[in-house]
């Protein structure tokens, strides 16, 4: 729409109903300023345009004209110095993929009527209604997408997915149950006439009354679940028993299982967040494995050695002293030995060990 030197276009977002009341006090707005309206214009998606001469024959338009309803464009006219001045008021429903509110406001006045168009933008503004960007599929879609990354990284981390949920089984058929229904919960009517108006007859306030009560009911349920699940999740482990095998009354009471990889193998098996109570549950016990050494330091008499279970993962840590064990002042990497000792500690991939003996195979 080209603009004269002298013409005003501003344009801004809003979360606006257009009804046939709100329109009728526009054009009541429009008249208190000298201002007449003379034509009434709508254009559909599929670029029809259908021009009324009042509100009474654009209400009457067929609802499958609404339905489609793209942009309302309200022209008005006024004589300054012998000379038609022309505003045009333009509500265009937003994108579908945006994530403003479903309304964007344009506002043109010739003359540039300041007056005229500071109350058009007041009027809109101070009518707005509540809106909630989740009335758009693509807030559902990002929603749902972070969900979907969030499981992944803590799989691939963790190897455990999210408090047992899973995408395609569980999200997926939400996201459509919710895309199909979410203008229910949270509604987005831009153009209230014909089929809409009659099938959305609650109000707006109570339409947003009943979303948030639901919401809250939601949320508040969703928190419950979530509750008991990390209680569930971290008390799991608190009266686990640990089989006493391989173990006779001359061995001083350390036992050859379980294996350092079953230890870690065990833990695994548990979610994320009760980990740390079960590796708490393996601590005191008196072990006795086979193992290779990976690696020895010595400080302040004492070797520091690094071993492997069997020659491989999961780690054990021990110090000895070099006055028990003279045998390791010539350490070979990938040396068999028996280790005895307490398990102080299981962290990640690693097991340590205090009050450790060392037996060097022959």
């Amino acid at each position: 729409m080209a603009t004269s030197v002298t013409e005003k276009l501003i344009g801004f977002h809003a979360s606006l109903t257009v009804s046939e009341e709100l329109l009728q006090r526009l054009i009541s707005l429009y008249e208190d300023e000298g201002w007449r309206v003379n034509r009434l214009s709508l254009e559909t998606r599929d670029q029809q345009t259908i021009n009324c001469d009042s509100l009474d024959e654009l209400k009457n338009l067929p609802d499958d004209i609404w339905h489609n309803a793209k942009i309302l464009r309200v022209n008005a006219v006024k004589m300054e110095d012998k000379k038609d001045a022309h505003s045009c008021l333009i509500l265009r429903r937003d994108s579908i993929a945006s994530f403003d509110k479903p309304l964007w406001v344009f506002i043109s006045c010739g003359r540039a009527d300041i007056v005229l168009m500071d109350r058009l933008k007041n009027f809109i503004t101070a009518n707005k209604e509540w809106y909630s960007p989740l009335s758009r599929e693509s807030s559902w879609l990002l929603l749902f997408f972070l969900l979907f990354l969030i499981n992944v990284t803590v799989e691939f981390l963790f190897h455990r997915t999210l408090l047992g949920i899973y995408f395609l089984p569980v999200l997926l058929p939400m996201l459509l149950i919710i895309l199909a229904s979410r203008h229910w919960f949270f509604p987005s009517i831009v153009f209230n006439f014909g089929a809409a108006a009659r099938k959305h007859g609650v109000t707006t306030k109570q339409r947003s009354l009943l979303a948030k009560t639901l919401g809250g009911l939601i949320v508040t349920a969703l928190t419950i679940v979530l509750g008991i699940a990390i209680n569930r999740t971290l008390n799991s482990g608190e009266h686990i028993e640990h089989p006493q095998q391989n173990q006779s009354p001359n061995d001083g009471g350390y036992q050859t299982k379980p294996l350092p990889d079953e230890v870690i193998g065990e833990i695994d098996r548990h979610p994320f967040l009760a980990q740390t109570q079960i590796a708490k549950s393996y601590t005191n016990q008196r072990v006795k494995w086979v193992v290779e050494l990976q690696d020895a330091e010595l400080r302040d008499a004492t070797y520091y050695l690094t071993l492997l279970d069997r020659g491989h993962y999961p780690w054990i840590y021990c110090s000895v002293g070099v006055a028990e064990h003279p045998e390791l002042k010539m350490p070979k990497i990938g040396q068999e030995m028996r280790v005895r000792g307490k398990i102080s500690a299981v962290l990640g991939n690693t097991i340590k060990l205090d009050e450790c003996g060392i037996e060097v195979a022959p």
